[in-house]
């Protein structure tokens, strides 16, 4: 699995010049070695319906960096404990929801993540 690897301040101040004087995004993500899906999701989510801002922009990802993931707590001991047995199963790990989902179809608090934090 890939790590996110954010854009930086200076990254995203080019990206602003650049939005600004009409480049596309593939021509931005070209000049900054970037994936085009990359500066597309930047913009996406820093611009909300308004011009894109290198400011507000690095304000909204410093924000989002310092609220972490905390992982859910699995308090049911049957459900802990199969889990526990994932890493070991013969199946690949994106199988293990679904195992869990027919395990317990009731249950939504007994839904797991394949994805590592």
């Amino acid at each position: 699995m890939e790590k996110w690897d954010g854009l930086s301040s200076e990254e995203r101040v080019e990206m602003q010049r650049r939005l600004e004087g009409g480049d596309s995004l593939r021509a931005i993500a070209r000049s900054l070695g970037r994936a085009a899906s990359t500066i597309s999701r930047e913009q996406q989510r820093a611009a909300q319906g308004e011009a894109y801002t290198a400011q507000a922009a690095q304000q909204r990802a410093s924000h989002c960096r310092r609220k972490p993931h905390v992982p859910r707590k699995l308090a049911e001991p049957v459900l802990w404990t199969i889990v526990q047995e994932f890493p070991r199963a013969p199946w690949s790990p994106s199988r293990s929801p679904v195992i869990l989902a027919r395990a317990f179809p009731d249950r939504a608090d007994c839904r797991v993540s394949h994805d590592p934090l």
